[in-house]
């Protein structure tokens, strides 16, 4: 019995190593188990669902799991089905394998029509200010290790600002970076929105000893510029340069 009122306390077995077996269901009318150790819950070795955690399929329904660490252990394949989206809050996520060319990140289509996914990077400013000129609007890094120490070093990456955040004149630049013979980064293709509506300025390069190899024909539909009097130009064709 318990001192207040339609509360009755049961205790079942006796020591720690006691053990209860129920045949049938178990239906819990409260909203708590408390264990006092390890929790451990075995399920019989079946061929399909052997753990289940039901929450009636309700919108409203949440499962939570409040943990200062998770773990997850799958011997084979593991399954995440939202239907609407899938939200982790997190400073960092790593995907990491032990097997060579591993891991691969797919991002997969697989409905019937010419759509297809999309990798989205998206800065928000937290929703509470506006877009600045300089804005990082997403990186990728690629990286590896040196032949020194060896020393973890950023070979390349590509990555977007702002340009102009101005409403209905909207701008960015887009940047194609790679190390150059000296560890530190830098960019060797960029493009820019330009200053007016259907103009993209493209720079490819970096310093004046940098070479751009076409290996087919250049067609130029308006007009070239050549900042040098030193260019070469060879031909066995008799007019071939007009």
């Amino acid at each position: 019995g318990h001192g207040t009122s339609n509360v009755v306390n049961v205790g079942i077995g006796y020591g720690a190593a006691s053990m209860t077996t129920i045949a049938g269901d178990l239906d819990i009318d409260g909203d708590a188990i408390t264990s006092a150790g390890a929790l451990t819950i075995t399920p019989a070795d079946v061929s399909g669902v052997a753990f289940r955690v039901d929450a009636d399929a309700d919108t409203d329904n949440e499962v939570q799991i409040d943990a200062g660490l998770l773990d997850l252990n799958v011997s084979t394949t593991a399954t995440l089905d939202a239907a609407t989206s899938w939200t982790v809050t997190s400073p960092e996520t790593i995907f990491k394998s032990g097997t060579s060319g591993k891991p691969v990140v797919e991002i997969k289509n697989e409905t019937n029509d010419g759509t297809g996914p999309t990798l989205k990077f998206n800065n928000t400013r937290g929703g509470l200010a506006d877009g600045a000129d300089g804005d990082y609007l997403g990186i990728i890094s690629f990286n590896g290790l040196d032949d020194g120490t060896p020393t973890a070093t950023e070979y390349a990456k590509i990555y977007s600002r702002i340009h102009d955040p101005t409403s209905d004149e909207e701008s960015c630049r887009l940047f194609f970076d790679v190390a150059n013979h000296d560890g530190d980064l830098g960019t060797g293709f960029k493009l820019e929105g330009g200053s007016a509506n259907n103009e993209i300025d493209t720079y490819i390069g970096l310093g004046t000893d940098s070479v751009t190899t076409v290996a087919g024909n250049l067609t130029v539909t308006s007009k070239a510029t050549i900042r040098t009097r030193n260019f070469t130009m060879t031909s066995s064709t008799h007019h071939e340069y007009q």
